[in-house]
């Protein structure tokens, strides 16, 4: 065991965790601005950071002699969607061009001022269906492709919809739509999904949302070895 080593891994992935965070706010103001190139460019990065960052949580877990724990790292990013498309999509970027992902997803949060309009305009139904209906209804359309459509041509809801919904936009911003892509040759070639889950939890297939979640999943990582690492430094102590 050398633990000196380990805080030596673990202070590159903290670093490398403020390098993608510091991108992933990069990413959300280019997409409030509408600049998509920009929005790819920081994307990008931030996945080659995330391929570095599970690589230092590795090392500094084989430092600490904790196999378990590194082959259970490992293993998530084989098996989880969106792990797994984080990793094989940054090994694609680098020996191919082919596109995996489009300019056509909008994130857009909305905050609640009347909860009894809300309540009237959502209806009944699952979460999904009632968030659904309250777009439809604040961008004045029938139906999702309408709505698509809708925001694809750039339009946005009035203020008089959002009043009668009982709700205010407070953010919006472009985003990258995922795509599935091929990876490998002959036999071992695979189909790798546009990640619709993480951790058993629906995720929109969204370059924003997968990097809010491939942070938030290495930050808590990075923060339960880094308490191991901490006390076995203590008891390495005289």
């Amino acid at each position: 065991m050398d633990v000196k080593r380990a805080e030596q891994f673990l202070q590159k992935a903290e670093r490398l965790l403020r390098w993608s965070n510091d991108h992933r706010e990069e990413m959300r103001a280019a997409g409030q601005r509408r600049d998509i190139e920009r929005i790819e460019r920081h994307f990008w990065i931030v996945l080659c950071l995330f391929d570095s960052v599970h690589q230092a949580l590795a090392d500094a877990a084989k430092k600490l002699d904790m196999t378990d724990w590194r082959d259970d790292l490992n293993q998530l990013r084989e098996n989880d969607p969106l792990l797994k498309y984080i990793w094989c999509a940054r090994n694609s970027e680098v020996h191919d061009a082919f596109v995996k992902w489009q300019p056509s997803m909008k994130h857009m949060n909305i905050r609640v001022i009347d909860p009894a309009k809300v309540s009237r305009v959502a209806g009944w139904g699952n979460e999904q269906s009632r968030i659904s209906r309250i777009f439809c209804f604040i961008y004045s359309v029938q139906n999702l492709t309408e709505l698509m459509q809708a925001i694809k041509d750039g339009a946005l809801p009035s203020a008089d919809r959002q009043i009668a919904a009982g709700v205010e936009v407070i953010e919006s911003l472009d985003s990258l739509a995922l795509r599935d892509f091929d990876i490998g040759q002959g036999r071992k070639r695979q189909k790798i999904s546009a990640p619709e889950l993480h951790q058993g939890k629906a995720i929109p297939p969204s370059a924003d949302e997968a990097v809010f979640h491939t942070l938030s999943f290495y930050e808590s990582k990075f923060q339960s070895i880094k308490a191991v690492a901490a006390g076995k430094a203590a008891i390495a102590k005289p």
